[in-house]
This record gives structure tokens, C-alpha cells and sequence, in this order.
């Protein structure tokens, strides 16, 4: 779970003593009148007076203990009843027992700073009356010390002991001022804490927080349900606890699909067996932490895990639905546009109304359009289920790009859009699947085509610079760019940009997303960088010599 902080009530228990406090300044005195009436040295032989002293201390102890008597702020440790007592214990131990010039002088002084540095402010003004009544009332009973000068002591002990209560209350009250504002920083701390609890476990997704070992170190209450456990064990490794599996159920090591270096990082087809030997699909997103205090160095990481088990069922479903729907729209869809066709290749369309021509052509353009989708939910289905059919050969990349632009240089130019080619010198032949790439470029020519209105669409090829077994290929627009809400789903399943319907652009969302699968099939990689208003630029990156 959610780990602990230090709480308002340890910073209290270690920052305030108010007992032990007291029990030391009740002990000294009881200390130093046992020394002098053993060492009879009191002034006084009343063994009343001793026992009324001793009582006080026993009494006062007792009384201030009783639950209900703490309650009252009277009676309370920072009360005036029990600094009164304590102050009274003093003055009748001086009067009757103790020498006032002797070395019980110490004992006064520890009194007065445990009292006023506990006690606050008010215990000053009883600290100073008392030493001055004990002055003042040991003086006409006893008369001055038997020293040189003598009629100055009392008169110093006034004012050493004033100015020594007044220092200690300053410090007590900036301590005081400490520890209530830790306390009120803890009590912050508590309470944010409980609100981060709350939040984190009401979040349906289970939540991890690992070291940089990998080890668990706070989870919220989904993980429970997600393992169907009822409880998890801090520092646990996290690949001792989930065991992860691919879509051909092998064992895989969460260290091997991590990559420390990314900041984000999203890994898809997985799944879980939990404790009741449930098979769970899951997507799994990992952030990683890094500190400050390390040069910026990896502290671990936060890995959010969604059961999708759910979706995968209705994706599943859906996608034998799609491959049944396509495969049984092709048969129909081919004659249909067969036989458009054929009219429009009859003389005797010349001789029919223009509306009715326009009407023709019209249904020719749909029903191609809906060939196109069908086609896409088939090559979709076949890529949901791995049934690739894939044939590598030696491709020339001058020659795709020669034949990409013989294909889209009509359609360019009925747009008033330059399109061009750029490639390197001297570039070498790579060794892959020429139908997934015609496709691949296909679709970014297509888009980039689609979604320019003026400018150009540039097509490229040359050596990555950072791996030489890798050859990129790009397509560049500028067209109306990708805002950055839309970035991170542009490569989803029937996603399509916010922005679509004010360009009047048709399709069902699929060609990145299945642009993507080829890309993966072929072991290449695609991202783009863009700008709302201003272009994008889509990389392809295969490599040159591929063996399946």
C-alpha cells in the first residue's frame, strides 16, 4: 500500500515531555531535601513540614494523571494549577529545609528551565515571583549569607534568575514555534497522504511503484483483484510476483521489455495468470522515476497495469465479425463494380443525360471506396489473427521511389500539390517484403495527399546516420499536421483525428493503424513528427538485409 510518513503524534512524542519533565523537576526536589534532612543540615526539625512537602509531590502527581483532571485545561500540564504546586513545593522546601546560598542554587536554576522551557510564557512570571518571595522570605527569616558583601546576593540572584527564565523562555517559544509548525507540516502531510490513498485506490487500474531494483515498494488495492491475492509483500521483486506471458504464452522478463532509458513506455499482448488460474489480458504503462539526487539517474519506476481482458473478448468478436462481413461483401462488391463498370465503358452511356452519367460515376467512386474498406477490414483480420503471407526479395529504393511517384503524380497535380523525390547516391539494396512496403508508402502518400490542400508532398530515402543496417524513408507535407491530443493515438485502431470532418475526408480510421502492423511485421519502425497547421513528416525505418 501507500507508505507511511512520520505522523502528528510521533513528531509530538518526540518533540514534547511534558511528564518526564515534570517527573525530573518533582525528583530534584525530593532528591535534594532527602540529601539535607539525611545530612541534617534543614533548618527546621518540623517533620511535618517534610511530610507535607513529600505529599504534595505524591498528591500532585496522582491528581494531575486522572483522565478526567487531564482533560481540563486548568489542570492540564500547561495549566496554572499544576506550575502553582510545583512553585509552592519549591518555596516551602527553601523555607524550611534547604540553604538558599548553597549548592541547591543548581536545583532552582534546572527547575526554572524545565518548567519555562515546557510550560511557556506564564511560567516565567511564577519562576520570578517565586525567586523572588524565596529571596525576599529566606532573607528576614535567616538574615544575609556570611559572605563579603552580602547584602548584594539576593538582590543578584533576582536578577540572574530573571534574566535567566527570560532567555529560556525565548528559546521555549522558538522551539514552540518549531515544533508547531512540524506538527501542523505532519498534520499536512497525514492528511495529504489519506487523500493520495484514496485517490490511488480508487483508481480501477493497479498502480506499482518499484525501486531502481525492481523491487515493490507501495501498490494500490486493484493489484489485489487484478492477482486475486489479498495481500502483497513489500520489496517483493516485481517479476517474482507478476509473471508475464506473450501471445504464444511465453515466459517473458519484465527487465527484458523494459528499457530504463525511456521515460514512457507502453507494451501491449501480454498476459497474467492470477492465484485462482484465471488467464488475464493486459497493456501495461511505465513511467519512469528518476532523482535528482542521482544526477538524474533512474530511481525506479511507476507501472500502471489495465485489465483488458474484457476488451480483448470484444475485439476478438469483433474481428471474426469483420473477417466473416468481409469475406462475404467481396463476391457481391466485385460484380457490383464489374458491372458499373461495363456501363461506363458502353457506348452507349455517351447517349444518356449528364445527371444520370454524373449519377453512374458517382456509384462507380463508392463502390470502390467500399472495395478499399473491405479490402482493409480483410488485411486487418489477417493481421489480428498472424496470417501474414510474407515474400522477401532484393528491393531496389531508387525504383520505389520512381514508382511511388509514376503512381501519385496525377493525383498530385489535379490538387496543384508539387510532388517530388529525394533520394541518396549510390544507395544500397535492402533485402524485405516489397508488397508490405509498396502498402506502407501507399498509405503515408495517401494521407499526406489527402490532407494537403496546397504545397507539397515529398517522398525520401537515405542511410540512417545512427545505424547502418538501417535505411529510413520519409514522407513530408505540408498539409494540416497532427494536433498534440491526437499524437499519441494516431496509431490506434479505428482512431481518426479530431480535426477529420472539417477536411471532409473519408475512411474508418485504419490505414496508420494497419500501416503500423506491417511495419512491425517486416521488424521496421514508424513515427512522425508534426505541427498543427504546418506538416508532418512520417519516417520509415527498415533494415537492409532481413531473413524470415
Amino acid at each position: 500500500m501507500v507508505p507511511e510518513y512520520i505522523s502528528n503524534n510521533s513528531i509530538n512524542k518526540k518533540l514534547t515531555n511534558d511528564l518526564i519533565s515534570q517527573l525530573i523537576s518533582l525528583l530534584i526536589i525530593i532528591a535534594v531535601v532527602i540529601y539535607y534532612v539525611a545530612n541534617k543540615e534543614w533548618r527546621s526539625t518540623s517533620i511535618f513540614g517534610f511530610i507535607l512537602i513529600i505529599g504534595l509531590v505524591v498528591i500532585l502527581e496522582a491528581f494531575l494523571q486522572i483522565p478526567a483532571i487531564k482533560k481540563r485545561p486548568t489542570f492540564s500540564s500547561n495549566g496554572p494549577v499544576p506550575l502553582v504546586l510545583y512553585n509552592l513545593c519549591i518555596l516551602l522546601a527553601v523555607i524550611f529545609y534547604i540553604p538558599l546560598y548553597s549548592p541547591f542554587i543548581f536545583a532552582i536554576a534546572t527547575i526554572i528551565f524545565i518548567t519555562v522551557y515546557y510550560k511557556g510564557i506564564y511560567s516565567v512570571f511564577f519562576s520570578i515571583i517565586n525567586l523572588i518571595a524565596l529571596v525576599i522570605i529566606y532573607t528576614i527569616k535567616y538574615g544575609y549569607p556570611n559572605l563579603p558583601n552580602s547584602h548584594i546576593y539576593p538582590y543578584l540572584l533576582i536578577m540572574v534568575g530573571t534574566a535567566f527564565a527570560g532567555i529560556v523562555q525565548r528559546a521555549g517559544s522558538m522551539d514552540a514555534k518549531i515544533r508547531k509548525e512540524l506538527s501542523d507540516t505532519s498534520l499536512k502531510i497525514a492528511n495529504d497522504r489519506l487523500q493520495l490513498s484514496s485517490l490511488i485506490n480508487g483508481i480501477n487500474d493497479s498502480i506499482i511503484a518499484t525501486d531502481n531494483e525492481g523491487k515493490i515498494i507501495f501498490y494500490n488495492s486493484s493489484l489485489l483483484k487484478l492477482m486475486h491475492v489479498e495481500f502483497v509483500e513489500i520489496n517483493k521483486p516485481f517479476s517474482d510476483l507478476i509473471k508475464l506471458y506473450d501471445d504464444q504464452s511465453n515466459l517473458i522478463n519484465f527487465f527484458n521489455i523494459f528499457v530504463p532509458e525511456l521515460e514512457r513506455q507502453n507494451i501491449q499482448n501480454l498476459h497474467i495468470i492470477d492465484s485462482s488460474n484465471q488467464k488475464k489480458y493486459i497493456s501495461i504503462d511505465i513511467s519512469r522515476v528518476v532523482s535528482e539526487k542521482l544526477n538524474k539517474q533512474s530511481a525506479g519506476a511507476i507501472i500502471l497495469i489495465r485489465d483488458i481482458t474484457r476488451q480483448k473478448s470484444l475485439d476478438n468478436e469483433r474481428d471474426e465479425f469483420m473477417a466473416v462481413t468481409s469475406h462475404e461483401l467481396r463476391t457481391p462488391i466485385a460484380i457490383a463494380e464489374g458491372s458499373i463498370s461495363v456501363v461506363l465503358n458502353n457506348k452507349l452511356l455517351e447517349a444518356l443525360p449528364t445527371e444520370l452519367k454524373d449519377n453512374i460515376d458517382n456509384a462507380h467512386k463508392s463502390i470502390l471506396e467500399l472495395a478499399n474498406l473491405v479490402n482493409q477490414l480483410k488485411d486487418l483480420s489477417d493481421i489480428e489473427k498472424n496470417n501474414l503471407q510474407l515474400q522477401y526479395e532484393y528491393i531496389d529504393p531508387e525504383n520505389i521511389l520512381n514508382e511511388m511517384k509514376d503512381r501519385y503524380i496525377e493525383d498530385a497535380k489535379n490538387k496543384n500539390i508539387d510532388f517530388s523525390i529525394h533520394f541518396e547516391k549510390n544507395i544500397q539494396k535492402i533485402y524485405s517484403s516489397k508488397a508490405y512496403l509498396d502498402m506502407i508508402l501507399e498509405s503515408l502518400l495517401d494521407n499526406a495527399l489527402r490532407y494537403t490542400d496546397k504545397g507539397s508532398v515529398t517522398l525520401g530515402v537515405h542511410q540512417s546516420s545512427n545505424n547502418p543496417n538501417m535505411i529510413i524513408f520519409s514522407v513530408r507535407d505540408s498539409g494540416m499536421g497532427i494536433s498534440n491530443s491526437d499524437k499519441d493515438r494516431i496509431f490506434t485502431k479505428f482512431y481518426r483525428a479530431e480535426d477529420y470532418t472539417k477536411k471532409h475526408t473519408k475512411g474508418a480510421g485504419l490505414g496508420l493503424y494497419l500501416t503500423k502492423k506491417m511495419t512491425d511485421a517486416i521488424s521496421g519502425k514508424i513515427w512522425f513528427e508534426s505541427e498543427l497547421n504546418k506538416g508532418s513528416i512520417f519516417y520509415l525505418a527498415i533494415p537492409m538485409n532481413q531473413n524470415k
